[in-house]
């Protein structure tokens, strides 16, 4: 530190204030010269007081030149008054006497000779700048002349004036135009910078366009145009280079000489050029130009030629000369020949475009074209040309072309009237073919087809006024139209009669479903005449009626006999699966034949597998079938539990092997009875046998775990053999030998061999003692060393960076007492290593002694011993301290110094540092700050500059503070403005105002603003605020600037920023402060958890050949399973709570923008309080979720918009008051494709519909618990014989029964809204049932008690009937964009994509929708529902009772 900052004591030199010698102005008289003319000297007095008072009074530019002159004019006064023995004289109100007055002349010449000193100073600068004008300046001379006026400004005081071209200033606005120039001479500097970068640039670039432009003439490229502009080039180039300065490289080097050479060369090449460009300009005017673009070339022809043209030259065209001005002329007028030319040109288009693309013109056509033609004809010259499709006419050729069209016309004019009479006559004809089809009674339905179709083409053909006679009516086009929509309607009518029919047209016995399908069929007739199907003649509504009722009756019998022998067939099934049935086969043969005989008759009889059974012989058969598959279990469980206890045992080569082969046996033992026998390893055992086999084998086992655990100390001591250099080593080898000892006892072992010897317990006593006193050795010297390391490390302090060791008595004391501490643990004959010195006892004793008596010095006479190269000297403890202190405060000085840009409180930190070091020095001092050196008055001056700079750019920063709060406020506003940001933008733009000074500027978003401007800001926004009404917003155009008020609506949600969604949902009139607002548009790179915690991503693939089964491994260790939740035997059987069901505890949302990657997030809304959280971020196109509430996973549908879709599982952590949140950060990869929607059912089974594939697939919670990635059943697809799936995007479950879903295709084909069945065993083993069918597309799904609601592209919320089959419209007009549904609480929530909202409406009622949360860009939702768990518990106990009593 001291090397750091040095004082060098100093006397500092005195300084003398000297005076350059005033000249003299006036030359004394001699009064004594007795020839002086006499005058009255008291006139004289007078003028001269008088002229004084003039002189005094002058207020001009305040000069050097002028103060003389009123000491010059007060001297005259002073010797009039000694000459006249006048003793007092009044100036300006002020008496003087001749002292007083002499003492005024000296202060005037003492401040003219300052104001010469600052004109001096002002010179040098003004010469600096000569015109006075820093606009055009260089950084150079500003910086020079920023740094003369502070010369100027040092002789100054604050009164003083300086005239700098010949403007007036004062000692504050010299400051103010130092700082202007240092900041210009800054801005200069940036300026040249940039300048001298363009120049460089510019001449690289020019050095490349010639040498790759000599490149091109060397291998003969150059056309004439670029012959000239390379010969420019050079002509440029050697302008701006050197004379020594070359370009290229290597053999392609050229010098200055060489480019003036090649310049020569080609300006001499270009004189040949005008003869051939003069032949290329006379080819092209001779040309025949047709066109434009021909003329365009003559006219590129003859520029060239004048480019070529030299000074004086001439040239000769078809045998005229031409000059340069001539050449000029004439392309002037071919310019005027193309403009002639392209207006033909674009009448010609007009033309063209009435008869282009006509296989057939109209004569109306014909007559139009020729009157283009006309306009084509009257804008030609003789000598012109017109292209009309593309074969050329002179004028005249256009004229006769003109004649020829018109005859066209008038011949097209008969044809038309020709056509006429033929249409006349065709619709006579069709006349007379609809009427013989309307007396026909008998129409086919495709006839009254063709019909309806012939009535439609009669009123597209006749005119509006125009009646044509149908079936003894004169009917006009509407009612044409009106008949043939009545015929369309009975053609309907036949055509559902013909399609009941066709139900049971075909050969085979009718199904159940045949039947249903039928009543579908009928139910959608309306009997207004009898009619026949099948056989059967139905009058009217009323025997339709009679007819459905027995038809549903012989449907329901029909059915219950399908289902008899379905349960018959499954049955049959499962007794025809394995030639050797294992007890789980006789289980499941017996549970399908339960099912067989809770749905027969009594006195029914059933035929199963070539058997007959009437009701008892069957309910027989099934005990004996449950009685042998409970004794067979029986034996399987003992052949397992044999078959663990010969794998546990294994080579039984471990102890280990032993015990596990035990505790299988005494496993085998709890469930044989006395009787049994098992077999192990091919030999039989009784329960005896079984008990007789564990005692054996537990007698092996405590023999071989003494054995093992003897090596392991045999093992453990070889180990630490290995490495004995300290104490603790030592210590553990004596321990692990300790260990060995016991270990010999305990398994009677005399002798063990240990690193091939062989020892006894007593050899192994005796290492034990010699190992103690080893330990004991090394610990005593690491003791001495650790002392010795902590003086070495304790001395360190005493040396300061520059080598210098200052020793104080505080410092010297505490290494005394390590010395002490060392010398005390020195044992006799020990000797321990100091910073390289070894120190017994005896010579530690002499090292205290001495350092005792240092420290009696030290601290008597208050000194510190100082050590520079060895020689010892000393300084005061106060000098001491005060050295420290100074080196404290300088280092602080330094950092602040070394800071890159300063702030006003790094200055005022370091002015109030230098002052606090200037406490600390003499004024003799010198100190040395970052290698410079600094006197006493450097510092005070270096202190004060501090001050005022910090002063200054406090100011500044106070400035920049309030214009940062504009800056922010204005970028943070969207294209929208709310009157609350306004309002706010204005109050930060008024307050900036208010600080600023009238000359100050500043930066406002990259804008620098005077104080008028600002001004000018506040005006606009206030001008902005009146002109706001209630519910509109300020718009601003992104690209033009431009602003006006909207009415703050939104209709497109997902197009909008966060920003501008708020600010449009608040604004509107219907905004009500208590309802939340979510913001969802900020994208995110992963996906992650609300705090932004990335999600870890597990894929676990399925074993190989592994259909869906319940596990009997662990499931693996990254999922972080809840081991409660792991399926069991009769996961499958037991259902939980269904997840419609109870009361609403949350909503679930998801939201995303299309097309943006990252968008995507699910929020956990609360009803309750109106509170909402984030529960996912950084997904894609969430389009739909479900939650499993009786295992707590949630699984998202992420269609995956620009990459693949997936479904993730996540678990949850949830109860019923407040908390739904994620259990862990593990999200599994459970589907990959496009998902859009998902369900689950009261077992935990995963449904999802697929919009790609057009599919709806099942994933069991068997293989959902255990993660399995892409393991599911195709329950339904798309195909050649299903259509009715067409891209599903809205999915739900009955009772964990029945699949209803909506299609967002084609729902006159596909339907609408569709039912299906869900357990089915194989894919679209069972018809999709089209329950509603329309044009318009599906997107969301709700299933609620007895309604199946469903939202539709055209806004429209519409429900069909459970029961009553029936399709109601709950909403018409309110909606959007309505997208997802979910149902709660007897309430069906709507999520409105358009305005970004969430809904819920009454089920069964018309009550407008409740608006609950905006929520923006909102997809899709599900109510996660809590059930009656008393009920669900009950429920599952009776299943569980009712498994185990089977």
């Amino acid at each position: 530190m001291v090397s750091k900052h040095l004082f060098v004591m100093l006397l500092l030199l005195g300084s003398i204030y000297s005076q350059d010698t005033v000249d003299e102005i006036t030359e004394t008289e001699d009064t004594s010269d007795e020839e002086t003319e006499s005058v009255d000297s008291t006139s004289d007095l007078d003028v001269a007081i008088e002229d004084a008072e003039t002189e005094l009074t002058d207020t001009a530019l305040i000069t050097s030149e002028d103060l003389y002159e009123n000491a010059q004019a007060l001297q005259s006064v002073l010797e009039l008054m000694e000459s006249t023995g006048t003793t007092t004289v009044t100036i300006l109100g002020i008496d003087y006497d001749t002292e007083s007055l002499s003492g005024y002349i000296e202060s005037i010449e003492l401040e003219a000779a300052e104001q010469e000193a600052i004109e001096e100073a002002v010179d040098i600068a003004e010469n600096i700048l000569d015109d006075g004008n820093m606009d055009d300046s260089t950084s150079e001379q500003l910086n020079d002349y920023a740094e003369a006026l502070e010369d100027v400004l040092a002789l100054m005081e604050t009164d003083d004036v300086a005239v700098i071209f010949d403007i007036q200033y004062n000692y504050e606005e010299v400051e103010g135009l130092i700082e202007e120039a240092y900041e210009d001479s800054i801005d200069a500097e940036e300026q040249e910078a940039l300048a001298q970068a363009e120049l460089e640039n510019a001449e690289e670039d020019l050095e490349l366009e010639v040498l790759d432009g000599l490149e091109a003439l060397e291998n003969d490229e150059l056309t004439e145009e670029e012959t000239v502009e390379l010969t420019d080039d050079i002509e440029e180039l050697l302008l701006v280079l050197e004379t020594e300065e070359t370009i290229g490289e290597d053999e392609d080097e050229l010098t200055t000489d060489d480019l003036a050479s090649i310049e020569d060369d080609l300006e001499e090449q270009l004189n040949i050029d005008e003869e051939e460009a003069a032949l290329v300009a006379e080819d092209e005017i001779n040309e025949d130009g047709t066109t434009s673009e021909d003329l365009e070339e003559d006219l590129e022809a003859v520029e060239e030629l004048i480019e070529t043209l030299d000074d004086g030259s001439v040239v000769v065209i078809n045998d005229e000369d031409y000059d340069e001005s001539e050449l000029e002329e004439l392309a002037e007028s071919i310019d005027e020949d193309i403009d002639d030319q392209e207006s033909i040109e674009e009448a010609v288009e007009e033309a063209e475009a009435i008869v282009d693309g006509y296989v057939v013109l109209t004569s109306d056509q014909l007559y139009d074209y020729a009157e283009a033609l006309e306009e084509v004809y009257a804008l030609m010259d003789d000598d012109d040309y017109a292209v009309i499709f593309d074969v050329v006419y002179t004028k005249e050729e256009v004229d006769e072309l003109i004649d020829q069209t018109l005859v066209e016309a008038e011949a097209a004019v008969e044809l038309e009237a020709l056509i006429a009479e033929t249409e006349e006559v065709l619709e006579e004809e069709l006349v007379e073919e609809i009427n013989e089809a309307l007396e026909d009674d008998n129409l086919t339905v495709e006839e009254e087809a063709e019909l309806a179709e012939n009535l439609e083409v009669l009123a597209e053909e006749i005119e509006p006024e125009d009646e044509v006679e149908i079936g003894g009516e004169e009917l006009n086009a509407d009612d044409l139209l009106a008949e043939a929509e009545a015929v369309e309607e009975s053609a309907e009518e036949n055509l559902e009669i013909e399609e009941a029919e066709n139900v049971l047209s075909d050969d085979e016995d009718p199904t159940s479903e045949d039947l249903e399908d039928l009543i579908d069929e009928l139910d959608d007739i309306t009997v207004t005449e009898t009619i026949e199907i099948d056989d059967e003649v139905i009058e009217d509504q009323d025997d339709l009626e009679e007819y459905i009722e027995e038809l549903e009756i012989l449907e329901e019998e029909l059915e219950d006999q399908e289902i008899l022998d379905e349960e018959i067939a499954e049955a049959e099934d499962v007794l025809n699966e394995g030639e050797v049935p294992t007890s789980a086969d006789l289980f499941d043969l017996a549970e399908e034949l339960e099912d067989v005989l809770e749905i027969m008759p009594d006195d029914y009889i059933v035929e199963v597998d070539g058997v007959e059974y009437d009701y008892e012989s069957l309910e027989a058969y099934i005990d004996s079938l449950y009685t042998d598959a409970e004794i067979l279990a029986e034996e399987e469980e003992l052949e397992q539990a044999a078959e663990e206890a010969e794998e546990a045992l294994g080579d039984a080569s471990t102890s280990d092997q032993l015990l596990a082969y035990i505790q299988a046996l005494e496993d085998l033992l709890e469930i044989m009875d006395e009787d049994d026998v098992v077999v192990i390893f091919d030999e039989e055992y009784t329960e005896a046998d079984i008990d007789e086999e564990i005692s054996e084998t537990t007698i092996s086992a405590e023999a071989m775990i003494i054995q093992e655990e003897l090596d392991n100390a045999i093992t453990e001591v070889e180990l630490a053999v290995e490495d004995l250099t300290t104490s603790d080593e030592v210590e553990v080898l004596i321990s692990e030998y300790e260990d060995l000892v016991e270990e010999m006892e305990d398994s009677d072992e005399s002798t063990v061999v240990v690193s091939d010897d062989e020892v006894t317990v007593d050899d192994i006593d005796t290492v034990i003692e010699d190992l103690q006193d080893l330990a004991d050795e090394l610990a005593s010297q690491e003791e001495l060393n650790a002392i010795a390391l902590e003086i070495e490390e304790y001395v360190d302090q005493y040396v300061a960076d520059d080598g210098t060791v200052y020793i104080t008595a505080e410092q010297l004391e505490g290494e005394l007492e390590l010395w002490v501490e060392l010398e005390e643990a020195l044992d006799e004959g020990e000797t321990v290593i100091v910073d390289g010195w070894e120190y017994n006892d005896d010579s530690a004793d002499d090292f205290i002694v001495a350092i005792e008596e240092t420290l009696d010095y030290l601290q008597d006479e208050d000194v510190v011993q100082v050590v520079v190269d060895g020689e010892v000297s000393y300084m005061s403890e106060t000098e001491y301290e005060n050295l420290i202190e100074v080196e404290k405060v300088v280092t602080e000085i330094e950092a602040i110094m070394t800071l890159g840009d300063f702030t006003s409180n790094d200055l005022y930190a370091l002015s109030d540092a230098v002052e606090a070091l200037i406490e600390l020095i003499e004024e003799e001092d010198v100190v040395v700050i970052l290698g410079e050196e600094y006197t006493y008055d450097e510092l005070v001056t270096l202190s004060e500059e501090s001050e005022n700079e910090a002063v200054i750019l406090a100011y500044q920063e106070s400035l920049d503070a309030l214009a940062d709060v504009v800056t922010y406020l204005i970028q943070s506003n969207n294209e929208y403005s709310t009157e609350e940001e306004l309002e706010e933008l204005l109050e930060a733009w008024e307050d900036l105002y208010e600080a600023m000074g009238d000359s100050d500027t500043v930066v406002v978003d990259y804008k620098e603003y005077t104080k008028t401007d600002v001004e000018g800001e506040i005006e606009a926004i206030e001008e902005n605020l009146s002109e706001l009404d209630d519910g509109e917003i300020l718009f601003t155009d992104p690209e033009t600037g431009a602003t006006e008020s909207q009415s703050a609506e939104v209709t497109e949600s997902a197009s909008l920023s966060s920003d501008a969604y708020i600010d449009l949902i608040t604004s509107s009139t219907s905004f009500k402060e208590e309802t939340p607002v979510v913001s969802t548009a900020e994208p995110f790179d992963f996906i992650a958890s609300a705090t932004g915690e990335p999600l870890i991503f597990v894929v676990v693939e399925p074993p190989v050949n592994t259909l869906t089964f319940l596990q009997t491994s662990d499931a693996d260790a990254e999922l972080q399973r809840d081991e409660d939740e792991e399926p069991t035997d009769d996961s499958e059987d037991i259902a939980g709570t269904e997840y419609s069901v109870g009361e609403v505890n949350f909503i679930l949302v998801t939201t995303y923008i299309q097309d943006e990657d990252g968008t995507g997030k699910v929020y956990v809304l609360s009803e309750e309080d109106d509170s909402y959280t984030t529960l996912l971020i950084g997904l894609q196109e969430p389009t739909g979720l479900c939650f499993d509430v009786n295992h707590n996973f949630l699984y998202v549908a992420d269609q995956g918009g620009l990459d693949d879709g997936k479904v993730y599982q996540y678990q949850i952590n949830w109860d019923d008051d407040d908390t739904f949140e994620l259990e862990n950060t593990v999200v599994v990869e459970i589907y990959t494709g496009t998902p859009s929607d998902c369900k689950v059912d009261a077992y935990g089974n995963l449904y999802i519909t697929d919009a790609e594939t057009n599919s709806i697939h099942k994933f069991y919670y068997s293989d959902l618990y255990y993660g399995y990635s892409n393991v599911y059943t195709i329950l339904y697809t798309a195909d050649t014989n299903t259509d009715e799936i067409d891209i599903p995007l809205g999915i739900e479950l009955l009772e964990s029964d029945e699949i209803y879903f909506v299609n967002n295709g084609d729902g006159l084909v596909a339907g609408t809204l569709n039912r299906a069945e869900c357990e089915i065993e194989s894919t679209n083993e069972e018809e999709i049932q089209i329950l509603v069918s329309g044009s318009n597309p599906a997107w969301g799904l709700a299933l609620a008690d007895r309604w199946v609601y469903y939202s539709l592209d055209t806004g429209d919320i519409s429900a069909y009937h459970l029961d009553e089959k029936v399709t109601e419209n709950f909403s018409t007009g309110f909606f959007i964009a309505p997208r997802g549904l979910c149902y709660g609480n007897e309430h069906v929530y709507v999520t409105d994509n358009g305005i970004g909202a969430l809904y819920k409406m009454k089920e069964g009622e018309y009550d407008e929708p409740v608006l609950m949360f905006y929520v923006q860009a909102i997809s899709s939702c599900f109510a996660v529902n809590l059930g009656d768990t008393d009920a669900s518990m009950m429920i599952g106990v009776v299943m569980s009772i009712m498994w185990l009593l089977n």
